[in-house]
């Protein structure tokens, strides 16, 4: 990939013939390199030239930008919740919906998740692990809440 020049911008400052003090620079070049640094997307060089100051900005590439990506870290685990719904996306092979599994292991009664998880661990040839245990789940706290109002009355 080939990168892109944007501009050059001239005359930052005249200095005269001799160029700027060497700390006028290093301002210049750390205020410069602040922004930069900030957008990701550029570079920039300081060259003294001939009483004024050159700051030439070059746009990266995308393949450079994508190279140095980092990849997305999985959220720190600090409750004993979270590690349950973290197994519970590994094993059902649903690590998009971590957040969705983290939620029910913190919210629902952990019988019924443990249910659901045997009863889709065990079927075999099935394509939405994830689908199956939400549909189980549901079941279990529909016959458990119907088997708690038969016994209440």
């Amino acid at each position: 990939m080939m990168t892109t020049a944007v501009g050059v911008c001239c005359a930052v400052h005249n200095f005269g013939s001799y160029g700027p003090p060497n700390s006028v620079t290093t301002d210049i070049r750390n205020s410069v390199s602040a922004a930069v640094t900030k957008s990701r997307t550029t570079e920039c060089h300081l060259t003294p030239f001939s009483g004024h100051v050159l700051l030439k900005i070059v746009m990266k590439s995308v393949a450079d930008l994508l190279k140095n990506k980092q990849p997305k870290q999985q959220p720190a685990i600090k409750h004993e919740f979270q590690a349950y719904g973290q197994r519970l996306a590994q094993e059902l092979h649903d690590l998009p919906k971590l957040s969705l599994y983290m939620k029910l292991a913190k919210e629902e009664n952990r019988n019924l998740l443990e249910q659901a998880r045997e009863h889709v661990l065990g079927s075999e040839k099935v394509k939405k692990p994830g689908a199956l245990f939400m549909v189980k789940l549901k079941q279990l706290k529909e016959h458990t809440t119907s088997s708690a109002s038969d016994s209440t009355k």
